[in-house]
């Protein structure tokens, strides 16, 4: 034995090596705590605008309605007045992401039609055609929805067979489909 106490050299030995690993492991975290994050930046225009959380470019919006992901995109449908900054008029909203974290908004998906606004629901992607809905050997959208207007309410169904872009009426010559189909809404007796 040499220079000093029995059992000591070892044992301080270790207890350096494992002091120096835990501030090599700290140095590290830190290093990697102070890299910026990759968090989109926010609006430029807009201070009080969330950079990570989802808003519409303008007007009220409500619950999410409909999540799903297809085809490499990340749907978000959610209630929406596109009309104005209260409750009203409502319709479902929708924006798509590749992320989660950069949206890019999209026109109105479900609009409100013949006084009939489209409340609370949900979506689902049908890859099976399981619904009968789809066109042949391809997979579909199907949202499915509360359809309320004053007095009364409804259970309303709606497809989409091209990423759920937005409705699309036929012009004068009948060349466009809705994009969304709707079924039609009860007739008042």
């Amino acid at each position: 034995m040499s220079g000093g106490r029995p059992g000591r050299g070892p044992r301080r030995a270790a207890a350096t090596a494992g002091s120096m690993s835990l501030l090599a492991g700290a140095a590290l975290v830190g290093a990697v705590l102070a890299q910026p994050a990759s968090v989109p930046a926010p609006h430029a225009a807009e201070q009080w605008r969330p950079s990570v959380h989802f808003t519409p470019p303008r007007h009220f919006m409500n619950d999410p309605n409909g999540l799903v992901f297809s085809d490499g995109e990340y749907h978000l449908f959610y209630q929406h007045n596109p009309f104005g900054p209260a409750w009203g008029h409502m319709s479902w909203g929708h924006a798509v992401s590749t992320d989660l974290l950069h949206w890019t908004d999209l026109p109105i998906a479900l609009g409100e039609r013949d006084g009939w606004m489209a409340f609370s629901g949900g979506a689902v992607v049908d890859q099976s055609n399981t619904s009968g809905l789809c066109a042949p050997g391809a997979s579909c959208l199907v949202a499915i929805y509360t359809m309320h207007r004053e007095g009364r309410q409804a259970q309303g169904i709606a497809v989409s067979r091209d990423r759920g872009l937005p409705e699309r009426r036929r012009n004068a010559r009948n060349e466009r489909s809705r994009r969304w189909s709707p079924f039609p809404p009860p007739r008042d007796q």
